[in-house]
């Protein structure tokens, strides 16, 4: 029915779960804890088993504890596949009922634990461990290079439904727990790819607002419009209503460096994306005092 993986980065104090699965919001089955640990119930999966296992986390259980824990307490288990991860002891498990439907097994490693049923074979797993151990970068590209990579190798054998890639940290300085990423597919033909397309967004937005950040800080002139340029060529094919916002900070951007041209054509982009905003700009320009001979180029078709 589903493969996921749960997991953790001990330096980044981050812990986090990927999985994907042909049935309807498979993330609910998952939960994670900043600084305690992860846990899937899969496969027949129960989401009452979550606070249970966080409170034996915090008695100071270890994994295999947990695991006879839930023997005693769940005359199901062997209908269940589990997945954990505790931060405190940097230990993982995988378990995989003798009942889970056909393809189901499991792999773990020092800082993860991935688990699949109902899978086209046991290569779905091989490759998603891979992928976890040789993929370079942050903990939320390496769960999601396995997500894909266990798509590639078959995935569930039934089709596709679900995904979700859920990250949170431990701010140490405020003794709490933050959400790094949590992007949820509840239903889509191509979930995983709708996951990426989430992620490829949070980047983009990511490198916009930090270069737009750097062009309000800095006061030279010349640097300022370098840094326009940069940001310009990094938007050059980003045309849809979600970058509509951008073009129109870009524009004023360029309105307060005195380079109305380009000004103007930023707007106009915005404006090509989405027409209704053509009123909202001119209200605006007016009450900010924009020159007549301005605002009649701005907006003449």
């Amino acid at each position: 029915m589903t493969f996921s993986i749960v997991a953790f980065d001990k330096d980044a104090n981050e812990v986090g779960f990927a999985i994907a699965s042909c049935c309807w919001n498979a993330g609910s089955v998952c939960a994670a804890k900043a600084g305690l640990g992860v846990i899937t119930h899969q496969h027949n999966g129960d989401s009452k088993f979550h606070p249970i296992f966080f409170e034996q986390l915090n008695k100071k259980k270890n994994l295999e504890e947990i695991i006879d824990h839930f023997r005693l307490i769940d005359d199901q288990i062997e209908n269940r596949q589990i997945g954990l991860v505790s931060i405190e002891n940097g230990t993982t498990l995988s378990f995989t009922g003798k009942n889970c439907s056909y393809w189901a097994g499991h792999k773990k490693g020092d800082n993860y634990a991935c688990q699949g049923n109902m899978l086209v074979g046991p290569e779905v797993i091989d490759a998603m461990t891979h992928a976890f151990e040789n993929t370079q970068g942050s903990l939320s590209e390496k769960l999601y290079a396995s997500l894909v990579a266990g798509e590639d190798a078959g995935g569930d054998a039934r089709g596709k439904q679900s995904a979700r890639l859920h990250i949170k940290r431990f701010n140490e300085k405020t003794n709490n727990e933050e959400v790094v990423v949590d992007f949820i597919i509840m239903d889509h033909d191509d979930p995983i790819k709708e996951l990426g397309r989430f992620i490829t967004y949070r980047q983009n937005y990511r490198e916009l607002n930090s270069m737009l950040k750097e062009f309000e800080q800095t006061q030279v002139d010349k640097e300022r419009q370098e840094i326009l340029a940069k940001i310009m060529d990094f938007m050059k094919d980003k045309k849809e209503s979600r970058y509509m916002s951008i073009w129109t900070t870009l524009g004023y951007a360029f309105f307060s460096s005195g380079n109305i041209d380009e000004a103007i054509n930023c707007y106009k982009i915005a404006f090509d994306i989405s027409p209704s905003m053509v009123k909202t700009v001119e209200v605006a320009a007016k009450k900010a005092g924009i020159p007549e001979s301005v605002l009649k180029r701005l907006l003449e078709k």
